[in-house]
């Protein structure tokens, strides 16, 4: 159970850093729910949620921050979902 509290840890972590780095372009809404998806602990939804933003809205994303939603992608068994491939093909 104790690696379980600490790989979430980590996500919560990481996830939180990565939207720290895309919040300035985010709305208040738009931050507001994903704040509320990693405070009820809904990881995936979180990383969807600011990767369908990223691609609605157009907001410039850096390639290591794309490696960054890659790496986090690959942890929670994402990396074949429709709303990554939509980050990948808008990154280039």
């Amino acid at each position: 159970m104790a690696h379980h509290s600490t790989h979430y840890a980590e996500l919560d972590q990481a996830i939180r850093a990565l939207l720290g780095v895309l919040e300035r372009s985010f709305a208040a809404d738009q931050l507001t729910e994903v704040h509320d998806y990693l405070d009820h602990r809904e990881y995936g939804l979180a990383l969807a949620t600011i990767a369908s933003v990223v691609v609605d809205d157009r907001i410039p994303i850096r390639p290591e921050t794309v490696r960054q939603v890659d790496a986090l992608a690959f942890s929670m068994k994402m990396t074949g979902d429709r709303v990554m491939r939509r980050l990948h093909a808008y990154a280039g």
